[in-house]
Parts: structure tokens; C-alpha cells; sequence
């Protein structure tokens, strides 16, 4: 996966000048306007679409447990049938007469049906879901849109994408999605006579270097290297602002 750095500023009131280094990685995926956003064969508690509808498989992408993820469509354009405009991932918005809900005029379930709390969901919009290495579905099945941000449900490995539909096989044309999982996130407490790090999205069991600079450019350890033992942890050490003109932090994982 590629990863995305985003550095942040935060003033505090005195001299020094905090920075906070986030990483984040991210991965573009392409959703392909046949696939559904499950398996229904394996999902028997989720049926949808007709009969030889053409339907093929979800995009997968690997996710952990716990971890707090940001699905993000990029481009692309989809439709219907060849009689039908180009949409985007919230689908046929416009035609009021077209399926939503996962409602068919023919009674045909599509998968908009299993996630009434996005409701409404049109004709080919952009789902998804979380399952397990089999393709359970774990949770409940969520509309994506323009951008969601979920965490991932205990006992999930995979998050599902594809399209809201009931007959896949006269489709055209493809999503790109961007999804992101944020990485360990470093944040400042204020307290009476400075500032102490805490750390959240941590993964149990990696270990961690808090990492301090004076100009941004030259970095160095600050004391020993510490195993995660929960998503969120605090440092013990209290940095006094007075004692530093400039003071920068980072959080690096220990190869």
C-alpha cells in the first residue's frame, strides 16, 4: 500500500510551535460496474437480484479489526444499460421512478434493501460491507456515496464494494475508489505546565518511537521504543514549555 503523510500545525500560547505527523495508508481500487457489493450464494440471509443476472465478484481490500477507515470515490462513471446516462456512485438520483431501497417494480430485492439506515439508495450506487476471510458478512451492508468513513467491526478481514443492481450484465463502465486507514495519530495534552503526548489508532502489539526535533529536518528517539498494548496510550513524560524555543513530534513505527 502507498502511503500519504499529512502534517498538521497546532500553535499552543507561548514560544514553541507544535508539530503532529500522521501517517495514512491508502488504496485505489477499481469497482467494476458488474460486481456486487456480496456474495449472495455464501450471504443466504442477503439475497438480491434475478436469476442469471450476471453478477461478479467484489472488490476486495484486506482491513483490521478496530481500525478506523475513509472510503473516498475518486472518478469513473457507470450505467445502467446502454439506453441509460452515466452516474456516479450515488446512482440514478434523479429518476424518481427508478428502483431505491433495494425495491424492484418486479419485487427483485437489490442490495439498498439491507442498509435502511442510508436509505435512499438508487439504482447502481455505490456499497458496501465488511466480511470475514470467507465472505460472511459481518455488520451491516452501508451505502458509500461521495465519502464514508466506518470502523471496522470485530472478526471483519475484508471490506466489500460494488453496486447496488438487480441485472449486472448489461452494466458499463467502472468506480475508483480511494481507501484509506488511518495510521497511529499523535495528539498533545495541555496540562498546567506543558504538554504530554497521547497516541491513538495504535496496533496492540507494534512497537513505536516518539520522536522530537528542533527544526523538522533532524530527528531523534526519545527514550526506548514502546510496544502498543491498547489503541490509545498516553507518554509519561510532561514537556515543560518554557524549556523549548521550537519543538517538533512524530510518532515512527519500529521496522
Amino acid at each position: 500500500m502507498n502511503i500519504k503523510t499529512n502534517l498538521i500545525w497546532l500553535p499552543l500560547v507561548s514560544i514553541s510551535t507544535i508539530l503532529i505527523s500522521q501517517a495514512v495508508h491508502a488504496e485505489l481500487i477499481t469497482v467494476n460496474s458488474h460486481s456486487g457489493p456480496w456474495n449472495a450464494a455464501i450471504n443466504s440471509s442477503y439475497p438480491y437480484g434475478i436469476a442469471q443476472s450476471g453478477v461478479m465478484a467484489p472488490a476486495s481490500v484486506p482491513v483490521i479489526p478496530g481500525s478506523t477507515i475513509v472510503i473516498e470515490y475518486v472518478s469513473g462513471t457507470m450505467r445502467a444499460a446502454s439506453d441509460f446516462p452515466l452516474t456516479g456512485p450515488y446512482g440514478y438520483t434523479t429518476d424518481p421512478s427508478g428502483p431505491i431501497n433495494g425495491r424492484t417494480p418486479s419485487g427483485v430485492p437489490l442490495p439498498g434493501k439491507y442498509a435502511p439506515q442510508d436509505w435512499p439508495i438508487y439504482l447502481v450506487a455505490l456499497m458496501g460491507t465488511f466480511a470475514d476471510a470467507k465472505g460472511v458478512i459481518i455488520g451491516s451492508p452501508f451505502a458509500v456515496g461521495t465519502q464514508v468513513t466506518k470502523v471496522v467491526p470485530a472478526g471483519a478481514t475484508r471490506l466489500l464494494l460494488g453496486i447496488n443492481d438487480d441485472r449486472f450484465y448489461d452494466n458499463s463502465g467502472s468506480l475508483v475508489v480511494d481507501v484509506s486507514a488511518a495510521g497511529p495519530q499523535l495528539a498533545l495534552m495541555r496540562e498546567v505546565s506543558g504538554v504530554r503526548p497521547s497516541f491513538s489508532n495504535l496496533q496492540s502489539g507494534t512497537r513505536y518511537y516518539l520522536q522530537l526535533s528542533g527544526d523538522a529536518i533532524t530527528w531523534t528517539n526519545r527514550g526506548q521504543a514502546f510496544t502498543a498494548t491498547a489503541t490509545s496510550m498516553t507518554f509519561p513524560e510532561l514537556f515543560a514549555l518554557g524549556n523549548f524555543k521550537r519543538l517538533f513530534f512524530r510518532l515512527h513505527v519500529v521496522p
